[in-house]
């Protein structure tokens, strides 16, 4: 009985081996894919900041914290209106 036991035992401690390594794996792929888009996120703000203050000069503290704030949608909204938009309010408020 103790060589079942010890076999028993051996098979659970590899499971649980198995198990926290696809978990760490998992959530090593998680982790980055989060990374990625608030990598990506940024990269969008940073790019939209860069060409308002092309179009519109110097950005009031108000518009960057609307901006540092802004969901993807609402930048990809932005994104587009800043080439059309008559001045700052058009692009961030909408006309």
């Amino acid at each position: 009985m103790p060589y079942v036991n010890s076999m028993v035992r051996d098979a659970i401690a590899r499971g649980e081996a198995i198990g926290v390594e696809r978990g760490e794996q998992r959530g090593l792929q998680q982790g980055l894919q989060k990374g990625l888009q608030q990598g990506e996120l940024e990269g969008e703000r940073k790019l939209l900041v860069k060409v308002l203050k092309s179009r519109f000069g110097p950005l009031p503290g108000s518009a960057m914290t609307q901006i540092e704030g802004a969901s993807e949608s609402e930048l990809s909204r932005w994104a587009e209106r800043v080439t059309v938009g008559a001045s700052l309010a058009d692009v961030l408020d909408g006309w």
